[in-house]
């Protein structure tokens, strides 16, 4: 599997004259294809999506390269997952397949290089225990969650695809929903590239490793940034893809979140693209166990 840092390293080479705000919103949508289309200086990233996947339906749909993946029951599979939550049972539910038929499916995605599986790190309730919980939650199941690899993959399947019955008809439709939903689509992108960051960090800057990372979900919350690092160390992070700067307040929402999930992270870490309020910038010059990253990180880390 290519790693979304190269994937981003690659894109970058491709087009370095883009500011890095730019750069993330184009790769948010076009990175991973393998054939880059050609950028109008005086268009618009609205005007690039709308010639590029609107009026140039029919030859972008070619950069598709699994071809069954375009067919049912393959088609609702791919939407399901680029819509929902990632969760493989949710998946299998909103794209109407069994659990079987759509794990023989995600199967053929993975070795295909289409997906990834993300396996869930939430320790499971010990047996002494389950039998008396309440009934809810002794139907709980604890589950991966399936991610695109390339960022191209999530776009299509999520904001092009389910309504490519009649792409012209719904132009606006499809410029609405992205409109409304572009932050979602970045966002997702920035926490892939935080996790990139964070190890590059760990690496460079602890002299350690990261050996386990990526997103934590659990039944009552949900974490952006859990890593372990080789040396022990429990890293726990949140990321923000807003425009505005971060304040000390989400520090204090993260540390409660950890608290009630009962998670005693060595070290905690913000990911914020605008960067941060100078209360907190200031807190991490003398605090140890808190690390601040921003757009200028993801630049350093990444890039150069």
């Amino acid at each position: 599997m290519i790693s979304i840092d190269k994937q981003f390293k690659e894109f970058y080479d491709k087009f370095n004259y883009m500011q890095i705000e730019t750069l993330v919103e184009y790769f948010s949508i076009f990175g991973g294809m393998h054939n880059y289309p050609k950028f109008s200086f005086f268009e618009t990233l609205e005007e690039s999506i709308e010639r590029i996947f609107i009026d140039e339906y029919e030859s972008t749909k070619q950069w598709i390269e699994a071809d069954y993946i375009m067919q049912e029951p393959y088609r609702r599979l791919a939407i399901a997952i680029a819509r929902s939550d990632g969760k493989i049972l949710n998946i299998f539910k909103r794209a109407r397949v069994s659990e079987s038929a759509g794990g023989a499916m995600i199967e053929n995605l993975v070795k295909d290089g289409i997906v990834f599986v993300e396996e869930s790190r939430e320790r499971p309730v010990s047996r002494e225990i389950k039998p008396i919980l309440p009934k809810e939650l002794r139907r709980y199941r604890i589950q991966p969650k399936v991610r695109y690899i390339y960022p191209f993959y999530r776009f299509w399947f999520g904001f092009i695809e389910p309504f490519s019955s009649d792409i012209a008809r719904n132009r606006q439709k499809i410029m609405t929903n992205y409109q409304e939903h572009k932050e979602r689509v970045e966002s997702f992108l920035f926490e892939r590239l935080s996790n990139a960051m964070l190890s590059k960090y760990i690496q460079n800057s602890m002299r350690d490793e990261c050996i386990s990372q990526g997103n934590l979900w659990e039944r009552t919350a949900e974490f952006d940034i859990f890593s372990i690092t080789k040396s022990g160390k429990i890293i726990l992070g949140e990321c923000k893809f807003k425009s505005r700067k971060v304040s000390a307040g989400e520090l204090h929402k993260l540390k409660e979140k950890a608290r009630q999930s009962g998670i005693n992270p060595d070290i905690y870490a913000l990911f914020s693209f605008e960067g941060f309020s100078n209360e907190l910038t200031q807190r991490a010059k003398s605090d140890d166990t808190l690390l601040l990253f921003s757009k200028t990180d993801l630049k350093n880390l990444l890039l150069e």
